[in-house]
């Protein structure tokens, strides 16, 4: 489960659920703000955080949360839960893991109800990963793009891709040459050297490559 931060206090079973108690080593707790390790505890309350099941368990972890005053800075804050991917968070960062490992080979509502969860949770994890793996697009290494509009809704939208690895490079509003203004100021930024641009036979597509791809190959 990889709570390396907690000590064990006590399991319980109840119906098909495993309840395991738990509190951060006190060695370990630090002032949010400060990072102090001068700290006394105020109050005490406990969190239930959801856990990977164990076998056909579902696993809940009941974690003690301190509110702490810091000696040294003054901050009266509640200690931060290492074991949740963030402080609102009712899962912990195995479980995020799991999701992931399990998201290619079942679909959202199957992966929700093996694990536990609710189906909105298993979609923004997965959302969150591809937010943090794709909001920054490595431009330096493309040489093979595609460009083409769709209609989604009752607007267009303009997509640029990596023809080699499928990437999403760019995606602008309507389906003209300004929808790709933002895609050019990565262009000129990564200083990528785009080989082919494969388009439709749209003169705004094609304006757009002649005048800001002049050396690359039109198909």
């Amino acid at each position: 489960q990889g709570l390396r931060e907690y000590k064990y206090l006590s399991t319980e079973y109840v119906d098909s659920k495993v309840r395991i108690y738990i509190e951060q080593k006190e060695e370990l707790l630090r002032c949010v703000d400060c990072g102090s390790a001068n700290l006394s505890s105020v109050k005490v309350k406990r969190r239930e955080i959801k856990g990977v099941p164990i076998g056909t368990k579902q696993t809940i972890f009941v974690v003690t949360i301190r509110r702490l005053r810091c000696e040294d800075c003054g901050a009266d804050k509640q200690e931060a839960v290492p074991c949740t991917p963030s402080a609102k968070a009712r899962y912990t960062k195995a479980m995020v893991r799991t999701v992931l490992e399990l998201r290619p080979k079942m679909s959202i509502v199957d992966v929700a109800a093996f694990l536990g969860l609710h189906w909105g949770t298993v979609k923004d994890i997965e959302k969150k990963y591809l937010q943090k793996k794709y909001s920054k697009i490595r431009l330096k290494d493309v040489k093979i793009i595609g460009i083409d509009e769709l209609y989604v809704g009752d607007e267009f939208i303009t997509i640029v891709r990596d023809l080699e690895s499928g990437a999403v490079l760019h995606v602008g509003d309507g389906k003209g040459g300004d929808a790709l203004d933002g895609f050019v100021r990565k262009l000129r930024s990564s200083r990528c050297k785009i080989e082919a641009v494969a388009l439709d036979l749209g003169p705004a597509y094609s304006a757009w490559a002649k005048e800001n791809l002049p050396e690359a190959r039109m198909v």
